[in-house]
Order: structure tokens, then sequence, then C-alpha cells
């Protein structure tokens, strides 16, 4: 099951005037998920109380929020493997945090992070016990604005930990 649920960005635009300076945690809005006809996802509230901690916590400013849905336990429902993109202040670059979280009567909650994991998530496929991500990376000739290199990326969800696909 392939499923892309959000790709919620708050980054105001205005003219050519790019500005995410009225995104910081402190007065950004819940992110409205943009759920496409016919996914099947569990309420997500759970994610973006959890996206919105992460930035507080590094008093930065949230960039966005990517969640892909599926089924990593067997189970039958849709569990969660969600990416925040934010910019602590103070800080020079983007940093990510990634999670898993399962679906427990309906409603995701918060399972553990995914360890040592670097790019752009593009798409998952999840099965028991284990979701495989599709990520853009950066190659050695790339500019670090514009990964062009791809790789999959295996992610255990008992431990958390995600190792290259070969």
């Amino acid at each position: 099951m392939r499923l892309l649920i959000i790709n919620a960005v708050a980054i105001l635009v205005s003219g050519s005037t790019l500005s995410i300076t009225e995104a910081t945690a402190a007065n950004v809005q819940m992110l409205a998920p943009k759920v496409k006809a016919g996914q099947n996802c569990p309420n997500l509230a759970p994610v973006n109380q959890w996206a919105h901690r992460v930035v507080r916590n590094d008093d930065g400013e949230l960039l966005n929020t990517q969640v892909f849905c599926g089924d990593f336990n067997a189970d039958g429902r849709a569990d969660a493997v969600a990416f925040v993109h934010y910019n602590p202040k103070g800080a020079n670059g983007i940093f990510a945090e990634i999670a898993l979280f399962h679906n427990l009567d309906g409603r995701l909650q918060y399972l553990r992070p995914v360890k040592s994991l670097f790019g752009d998530p593009q798409d998952a496929s999840f099965s028991a016990g284990r979701v495989v991500l599709d990520m853009l990376i950066l190659k050695d000739t790339d500019a670090a604005c514009c990964p062009s290199g791809r790789s999959h990326v295996a992610v255990d969800v008992a431990t958390g930990t995600s190792k290259p696909l070969r």
C-alpha cells in the first residue's frame, strides 16, 4: 500500500518575496491535512501535535510535514511514518525529525523515532515489521538545494533503525 497523505507547507509567498517568519512555533496554526480521495488514514491530529512539539522544543519555524500511511504491523489498520522539516532558531539549515505512529482503535499514537535517516521522502511501502522509503538524496555533484539521487531505505518498526537497501 503506497499512500502519500500530507505535504502541508507553512511557507508564505507574497509576490516574489518568500517568508517563513510568520510560521514560527508560537503562531503557526495546525496544518490541515490534505487527504486524497479514497485514502484510508486515521485522524492525523496526533501527528500534527507531535510536529508542533518538535518545532516548539527548538523554538523553530515549521516548514512542512509529510505523512505516509500503511499497515506496518499486519493488523489491517493504517499506521504511519511522519516527517517534520523545520528550521531551529539560530540554525543555518533545515532539520528533520521522523517518527513511526501505530494505529490504536482508529487513532494514531506515537510509537518511536526513526534513526539515521537522511533525504527527502517521495514514497513509502509498508509490510509487517518494515517500512521501505523511496528517498531523494544528494549526489556528489548536486548543489545542496537540489538532491537528484535516489535511495531505498528500510525502516525496522521494532527498533526505528534504518538501512539502505541494495
